[in-house]
């Protein structure tokens, strides 16, 4: 009992001292997690974080010692491991997205797309497949001693169950429509700034895509109500040089931006005129004037 209690004391040292080193801190939910996803995760992030999975008296108590980490400490209660990296926890969220892997579907999870079948040839050989795949709607039949799919079909539609049949016959076709990944619960960075699960859940280009957004609203308005910014200064230089150009033109004033635009108008002017006014042929010498044509 006293070596147990010796080992536990030292864990906490040694966790609470890397605690100390450590700049980013995130919590991974593990549950759920398949171990092997959770050594890619350590593997990726290797060199610049470190996961570490600790028992709940242990992580509880390492949090509860450090001030600045106080909003984790509820988490202890839960199967998550304690992430130290030198990655923001935003930063982090990103990477485990990006590294996910594909995974096979299970009965009774929800379709997140249309799962289809395409028409074509199969690996599977003639025998018990043939009528599986025909229970869940698939058109199939041998062809060149492999199962052949005639037409292509959709056996589960987004946001349906999928049904056990159906997600017998996507192993079979080695089909995998799910993505797993490690998934952030909270976290707290280098300035002691705290990120919640929706917003570590919430991809980064949601927030790019509503800040351009944004950005561009705002332009509009201050174009709209005349007020000049750093955004909207050149808008208004751009209205402002073409309303000069057509002032110049209509005004005849010829200037080094005017003159290309007043030429253009001459020789088209021209051109135009041409047709119309008489041609009149010029006499050879001795010869008496033509009538004009």
């Amino acid at each position: 009992m006293r070596l147990a209690i010796k080992k536990k004391i030292d864990k906490v040292k040694e966790v609470s001292e890397k605690l100390k080193q450590g700049k980013n801190f995130s919590i991974l939910n593990l549950k759920g997690l398949p171990s092997n996803l959770l050594q890619k995760i350590r593997k990726d992030i290797r060199g610049k974080g470190e996961v570490l999975v600790l028992r709940k008296a242990v992580l509880g108590r390492v949090l509860k010692e450090n001030p600045s980490l106080q909003s984790l400490v509820g988490y202890a209660d839960h199967t998550v491991a304690l992430i130290i990296s030198e990655y923001l926890p935003a930063q982090l969220a990103e990477m485990l997205r990006a590294s996910g892997v594909r995974v096979y579907a299970k009965a009774q999870q929800i379709s997140p797309y249309n799962i289809d079948i395409e028409e074509g040839e199969t690996t599977l050989p003639p025998g018990p497949a043939l009528s599986e795949l025909k229970a869940v709607g698939i058109q199939a039949q041998v062809k060149g001693g492999k199962i052949a799919i005639a037409k292509k079909a959709t056996i589960c539609k987004s946001g349906d169950k999928i049904s056990l049949q159906a997600a017998k016959v996507l192993r079979m076709l080695a089909i995998k429509p799910f993505t797993l990944f490690g998934h952030l619960l909270s976290g707290i960075d280098s300035d002691r700034v705290s990120y919640s699960e929706e917003l570590l859940t919430t991809p980064a280009s949601y927030y790019v895509d509503g800040l351009r957004l944004a950005a561009v609203q705002a332009c509009s308005l201050a174009v709209n109500a005349g007020y000049i910014n750093g955004m909207s200064v050149s808008i208004f230089l751009k209205n402002a040089l073409g309303q000069a150009q057509g002032l110049t033109l209509n005004a005849g004033i010829v200037n080094d931006e005017s003159i290309r635009f007043i030429l253009s108008g001459a020789m088209a002017s021209g051109s135009a005129l041409g047709g119309k006014i008489p041609v009149v042929p010029v006499p050879a010498e001795g010869e008496k004037p033509a009538q004009a044509v």
